[in-house]
């Protein structure tokens, strides 16, 4: 019995001693109290796309690729339209840069209708400030229920871009099965 008591006592003081230097090693990882240290560190990110600046004097002479990237920026946030036998959804793509192309990924999904439509012959880029383009092109797979692609626009009308001054940018679907599909996305930074 008095071997117990003096092995469970050896035991109890080699516990204090690891548990006494764990705590210094934590005070010296850690040599803050716990109030200081901030639970949740949440990363500043920048805005999240990129265009053009708006303080030039003479954009209208100057061409699109001459301006320089600023902070104007449209979110890459997908909209959905469910009207009729067809869901489109459609995202603002590649929108971190000032270029030639505006680029807009497009999923359509239906259970009643072929999809082997050309969807640029039905679609059209605007601004509120009634700036408007007609598509480059739809690049997708020709037919079935569930088609994606690309659709992409000129980032400018005249030589002027076109998100300059403007506040928001909507895509219209004109005959895709209903009538007119509109997607509206703000823009920040003008």
């Amino acid at each position: 019995m008095i071997i117990h008591k003096k092995l469970f006592i050896t035991l109890i003081m080699i516990l204090s001693v690891i548990l006494s230097a764990c705590n210094q090693i934590t005070k010296v990882a850690n040599p803050l109290p716990d109030e200081v240290i901030p639970r949740e560190v949440r990363p500043t990110l920048p805005p999240p796309r990129l265009f053009v600046e708006d303080n030039l004097s003479d954009k209208e002479t100057q061409p699109a690729s001459s301006l320089p990237i600023t902070a104007l920026s449209i979110r890459e946030t997908t909209l959905e339209d469910d009207q009729g036998a067809i869901i489109v959804a459609i995202t603002p793509v590649t929108m971190d840069r000032l270029g030639d192309t505006l680029y807009f990924e497009v999923s359509m999904d239906t259970h009643t209708i072929d999809l082997s439509m050309d969807l640029s012959q039905f679609a059209s880029l605007i601004t509120d400030g009634g700036k408007t383009v007609q598509p480059l092109e739809w690049e997708a797979p020709r037919g079935g229920h569930h088609v994606s692609g690309t659709l992409s626009f000129p980032a400018s009308v005249d030589g002027t871009p076109l998100l300059i001054k403007a506040k928001t940018l909507t895509l219209i679907l004109r005959d895709v099965d209903v009538p007119l599909r509109t997607f509206t996305w703000p823009i920040t930074g003008n």
